[in-house]
């Protein structure tokens, strides 16, 4: 009995720095989405955390059961990694591009890598990460340093506080819908700067201007064959400026 309640332990634990590094995460999305000018649209971008919270503290909950057994106790801090690693990827996608990471990247990088100039040496650095933060996960699971009995009432208290900060997020979100408070109804990560495939698919000037590389990617059609032959993004980014510039400078005239 005393070996479950310590595997207890040790699974809502995790899932409580899971939470913490999700939050870390959500502020560097945070820094690109527009400053907030008074404290509610702040909170509510912040708020942002809950619903991840509130997912990953389901998670755990489902989960739970295998815990409790010695060969599938390992389940959730490898559920863990994989989350933390598609978080850095998204990280590092929306620097990049600034979109998130989607079905298309991932179909990218399995059928033309060599398109997406990505150097070898960037992605030695992220495996290294990778391990980085497997090893970061199982200190976290495994020793006492990250936690011991007497902090559990701790780690519960902010897995609590996840669900609450769920409602708050809706209610403002609600609340901001109902009576048109645009200042506050804005999405809490960043994808208005790239609202997703709808930014680029048509690809009018003024949106392959603010984001050449995006509308590269998403816009398919037009990119396919500057694709191949440029083999990289920015190329691609450049043939597609070239091709609306004329459209650019009509415009200035008139």
């Amino acid at each position: 009995m005393n070996h479950w309640r310590t595997r207890i332990g040790s699974h809502f634990k995790l899932t409580f720095y899971l939470c913490l590094l999700t939050a870390a995460a959500v502020g560097l999305f945070l820094k690109d989405a527009p400053a907030a000018q008074t404290s509610l649209p702040a909170l509510y971008q912040w708020s942002v955390i809950g619903y991840y919270g509130t997912l990953l503290l389901l998670a755990a909950l489902v989960l739970l059961p295998l815990a409790l057994f010695r060969m599938t106790h390992w389940l959730w801090p490898l559920l863990g990694w994989v989350w933390l690693v598609y978080l850095a990827i998204d990280i590092a996608v929306f620097n990049l591009y600034r979109f998130h990471l989607d079905i298309l990247m991932v179909e990218m990088f399995l059928r033309d890598f060599q398109g997406m100039g990505i150097p070898l040496f960037v992605l030695l650095l992220f495996a290294l990460l990778a391990v980085a933060l497997l090893a970061l996960v199982l200190w976290l699971f495994i020793s006492a340093r990250s936690g011991r009995r007497h902090h559990w009432p701790w780690f519960a208290a902010g897995l609590l506080l996840m669900p609450v900060t769920l409602v708050i997020n809706s209610v403002i979100h609600i609340w901001a819908s109902h009576y048109l408070r645009d200042e506050i109804a804005v999405p809490p990560f960043p994808t208005h700067l790239l609202s997703g495939r709808g930014l680029c698919q048509r690809a009018t000037p003024e949106r392959v201007v603010a984001h050449p590389v995006s509308c590269c990617l998403r816009q398919s059609r037009q990119c396919t064959g500057p694709w191949r032959r440029h083999r990289t993004v920015p190329a691609c980014a450049a043939k597609l400026l070239a091709a609306i510039r004329p459209a650019i400078n009509s415009d200035d005239r008139a």
